[in-house]
């Protein structure tokens, strides 16, 4: 029998000489190679015009106003609008909590109602009865003739109104402090009406919406809910034992945004430690690590900025199927698409550079090792980009905003970062850098060996199976 084979793994072997490769990414390859300088810097160039928009990114939220106009939910909210103000479609809800003392009727605003009420049927009676008395009617007839005839007048609307305000002040709703704040609310610039406030049976919550004047989305609501929080509320609250919150759906888009600007940077940062981290144990290096972290950052604001651009400052958005142009940036959306494409992005750039550090323990050689492992894995690294690029753009043609956001942006940032980002610059980058690139610091050289695919354990194995095989004359 001949010698068993023990191992399917193909071993490394060198490929022929950069110059000598026919295939066009290798004369990209050598492109780059010998102008690195001009092509980092245009590189740059491009991916920083791309990222000036973000630094207008301002999240918000979205509303039906943004849904095509041929959907029946396009078509009610403008129907709202148009009648009653773009405000009716996201109104606040304002919850009070009572605190201690809990809400009571106007008791003292009830008495002074019912006083005048007495007085003025006292004076219609006192009126009445003296016109009688002129007719020759007796004074003990005249008097309980007077009050029948008052009582049996039709309300006038002085009467009526009167009539609604009693009711009211007798219920827990009249309370001097909910009143106090209502007013204060409906007093505010930007607030259109405030609803009558409703009280549980306990009288310990209650409850009232706020219409404004602006649209859900529009930055002067956000601005209204701020100014609710900061300013009007607290005053109208001060010296009593209420608490009063703003909520709704449209507050809860603005906080929702709120707390994800205050976190994305924080994500962010987590993301980028723990990559550092496994690259350097992966690559053993300090500057590969850097290299990756650095350029996948570029991409990502490459990608909110062509985002930015497009939906926040519609240039082009009625291109893709955004009514009315401008439309807010989702909150969730660059939070989502950061994690997304840094994954994307970290796995293109261990693909290059295992080829590159592979070529580089090869032939010792980084600027032929940058050259040869971009020959290499440029055609693949483009390839899938290009399957990612057309899955993400078929996203905008659906008909919500947010597919559309998440579509454009994840489509464009592939795209940057797999031409301009891992064929241009960082290629460019690591020949600059020369052998700096695998530089290791003499207290590091004891981290862990971890072979990426699976090189480490094909060696130990290899290195085992020595001695055996030179003793087996073969089976």
């Amino acid at each position: 029998m001949g010698k068993r084979i023990d191992s399917l793994r193909v071993p490394f072997i060198k490929p022929p000489p950069h110059d000598h490769r026919p295939h066009g990414w290798a004369r990209w390859a050598r492109f780059i190679g010998r102008i690195p300088i001009p092509a980092m810097l245009v590189a740059i160039a491009v991916l920083v015009v791309l990222g000036i928009p973000v630094l207008n990114l301002e999240l918000g939220q979205q509303n039906n106003g943004q849904m095509p106009q041929s959907t029946t939910v396009r078509q009610s909210y403008d129907l709202l609008r148009e009648g009653f103000g773009p405000g009716v479609n996201g109104p606040l809800l304002i919850a009070v909590d009572s605190g201690s003392d809990h809400f009571h009727n106007d008791q003292k605003k009830l008495n002074q109602l019912q006083s005048q009420q007495q007085q003025q049927e006292q004076q219609a009676v006192q009126q009445a009865t003296a016109q009688l008395e002129a007719q020759g009617v007796p004074p003990s007839e005249a008097q309980s003739e007077a009050e029948q005839q008052v009582k049996s007048q039709p309300p006038t609307k002085k009467e009526k109104q009167a009539d609604q305000q009693e009711q009211f002040l007798k219920t827990t709703a009249s309370d001097p402090r909910l009143v106090n704040l209502q007013n204060k609310i409906g007093k505010t610039s930007g607030v259109k009406d405030v609803s009558p406030a409703i009280v549980d049976k306990s009288g310990v919550a209650a409850s009232f919406s706020v219409v404004p004047t602006t649209a859900p989305s529009a930055d002067a609501t956000t601005d209204l809910v701020n100014n609710l929080r900061d300013k009007v509320i607290p005053a109208a609250d001060k010296g009593t034992t209420l608490t009063t919150y703003v909520g709704g759906q449209t507050a809860s888009y603005i906080d929702l945004a709120s707390r994800i600007s205050d976190r994305l940077v924080r994500v962010i940062v987590v993301v980028i430690a723990l990559s550092l981290i496994l690259l350097l144990i992966a690559f053993r290096s300090i500057v590969v690590p850097l290299i990756s972290a650095v350029m996948n950052l570029l991409s990502v604001a490459a990608s909110y900025g062509v985002l930015t651009f497009v939906f926040q400052e519609g240039h082009g958005a009625s291109l893709i199927g955004v009514d009315g142009g401008a439309t807010p940036i989702v909150s969730y959306v660059p939070l989502m698409m950061f994690a997304i494409l840094f994954g994307l992005s970290m796995d293109y750039q261990v693909f290059l550079m295992s080829r590159m550090r592979e070529h580089f323990e090869q032939s010792g050689n980084n600027h032929e090792a940058v050259v040869d492992g971009l020959a290499v894995s440029a055609r693949v690294i483009t390839s899938a980009a290009l399957i990612m690029v057309a899955v993400y753009t078929s996203f905008i043609l659906n008909g919500q905003p947010v597919v559309k956001e998440f579509g454009l942006g994840l489509a464009a940032a592939i795209a940057i970062d797999a031409s301009i980002v891992r064929c241009v610059l960082v290629p460019s980058v690591m020949v600059l850098l020369g052998k700096r690139n695998w530089w290791l610091p003499r207290f590091m050289r004891r981290l862990p060996r971890i072979g990426i695919e699976g090189e480490e354990y094909f060696k130990a194995r290899d290195a085992a199976a020595a001695p055996a095989g030179g003793s087996n004359p073969g089976a």
